[in-house]
């Protein structure tokens, strides 16, 4: 099986692991902008509100893609957050099932090979993020994230990571803010050892596993939102995620660069990025209905090490109701 095979395997998966990261630095940065008035103040001169919000959502989300790979896939999204005077607690949770059918000896005319029942993959996420603000404008932020993805063959990616928030501006109709941090990633996968020097890994092996080790680096994010109506807003998000420290073991390299490989990532050569476009439709009070456009960039320690590209563009859709 040639990369390029492996990568129409894997990508149908991928691009859910993709729309799910970028939704969820998206969702990150819980901002609400209204349909009203201009202020004549601006939203930094705002004290800090001496109260206590609830919030909660459910999400249900899917998409459907053909072509050399056959695929139906499904995930359920949440999360709730306290706000309690100067300090904010936010917790998120997600799952999703992914089946996969793959044309495997690349001809139409003689069906998938795998069929899609015969090839379901999985998909978890968690993030806790606590926030304390400084103003209304200012926050300092914690947060743990947690991700899994059988079709990538990552058993887990961790990430800790602390940082600063501020709004460039927050007025009536839209909002913008930017997140500076550092992070601390460890990533976990099945692994062959590449004996055969050819960049793969093999999918039967569930025994050994290959560890990034554990890498320092830093996150630069910005969150823009458009109220356009009363019951429709427009949202983008971009996050960048470089290493700095150490150099990571990397021996997919050889297959996915043409010259200079050396089997290992150095500074920013183990970067992701995700940039996420919603147009949010709230039909009722409680009720939203989400189109998101996603794009995607991995070059992790080990994640993607048989994809045949290092980056995904899909499109989504969720549907959300908010509890409180």
């Amino acid at each position: 099986m040639n990369l390029r095979t492996i990568h129409s395997a894997l990508f149908p998966a991928l691009t859910l692991l993709a729309v799910s990261r970028a939704a969820a630095a998206a969702e990150t940065v819980p901002v609400e902008v209204k349909v009203a008035k201009p202020t004549e103040k601006a939203a930094a001169q705002v004290e800090v509100k001496a109260d206590v919000t609830h919030e909660a959502q459910a999400s249900l989300g899917g998409f459907f893609a053909a072509g050399n790979t056959s695929s139906l896939a499904g995930k359920a999204d949440g999360f709730y957050q306290l706000r309690a005077f100067r300090h904010g607690l936010r917790v998120e949770a997600g799952g999703g099932l992914a089946g996969i059918a793959v044309d495997t000896d690349g001809n139409p005319a003689t069906g998938y090979e795998i069929p899609l029942d015969k090839n379901i993959n999985t998909l978890l996420n968690g993030k806790l993020r606590y926030d304390f603000f400084f103003t209304e404008e200012d926050t300092g932020y914690a947060s743990v994230f947690g991700l899994h993805d059988s079709a990538a063959k990552l058993a887990t990616r961790i990430r800790a990571e602390a940082g600063y928030r501020r709004f460039i501006f927050h007025q009536d109709k839209h909002a913008l803010s930017i997140e500076l941090g550092a992070v601390y990633t460890i990533e976990r996968a099945p692994y062959d050892g590449d004996t055969n020097a050819d960049g793969k890994i093999d999918l039967g092996d569930d025994v050994r596993f290959e560890k990034s080790g554990g890498s320092a680096g830093t996150r630069l994010m910005l969150a823009y939102v458009n109220a356009l109506s009363e019951n429709l807003a427009l949202s983008q998000s971009f996050e960048v995620i470089p290493n700095l420290w150490p150099e990571l073991e990397a021996p997919y390299e050889r297959a996915r660069v043409d010259t200079g490989a050396d089997d290992k990532l150095g500074i920013a050569e183990a970067t992701t990025c995700a940039a996420t476009t919603a147009l949010t439709l709230n039909p009722a009070k409680n009720l939203a209905l989400s189109f998101l456009l996603g794009v995607g960039y991995d070059f992790g320690a080990v994640a993607r090490r048989n994809a045949y590209t290092n980056y995904d563009v899909n499109t989504s859709i969720a549907v959300s109701y908010k509890f409180f």
